[in-house]
């Protein structure tokens, strides 16, 4: 008739469990499968290679959207659509400054409120190019000197008010 395995009903015989080893296996295995809440929201460990060569990515991209941003500059359409790609790099590029340097991370939050503090008035030609002109800077150093950090810092200050975050008073209530 074959070959009956152990956890197989062989004929006369009443049980069609499996014996304790294998069970204790398979609940073990499933066990060890499970999803742990802390599971789903842990940042994969990227070596460091694989991470420079993201932000060189990303880097790249964010050039390319600002400069097609542009070179489109009066159809408002692309434009706004290029500056929002361009959010989503500075985003992802938050997320991979760990481990770069200090100055590319505090570099990086100052972009970051010159974008966020745009948000109700356009960008002018000029304030795109010097944006673009920093990110220049960022994609040739972004493991930055003191000198490159404060000349990226001039550019963005400039230009844009850096210091808005600090003149938000809460509501009182």
């Amino acid at each position: 008739m074959g070959t009956v395995l152990p956890f197989q009903k062989k004929e006369g015989s009443q049980s069609t469990e499996a014996p304790d080893f294998e069970r204790s296996y398979v609940e073990t295995r499933q066990e060890d499968e499970k999803a742990t809440p802390e599971g789903l929201y842990k940042v994969k460990d990227v070596d460091r290679v694989t991470k420079l060569v993201s932000i060189v990515d990303t880097l790249n991209l964010a050039l390319e959207n600002i400069c097609v941003a542009i070179a489109d500059f009066e159809d408002e359409v692309e434009r706004e659509i290029q500056l929002d790609l361009l959010r989503n790099n500075i985003f992802e590029l938050i997320l991979l400054k760990k481990d770069v340097s200090q100055n590319f991370g505090d570099l990086l939050t100052a972009f970051h409120v010159c974008l966020k503090n745009k948000t109700n008035t356009p960008f002018s030609k000029i304030e795109l190019v010097k944006l673009r002109n920093v990110i220049g800077l960022i994609k040739n150093n972004f493991n930055m000197s003191d000198h490159v950090f404060n000349e990226c810092l001039y550019i963005l200050d400039e230009n844009f008010d850096l210091t808005i975050p600090m003149r938000i008073e809460p509501e009182n209530g």
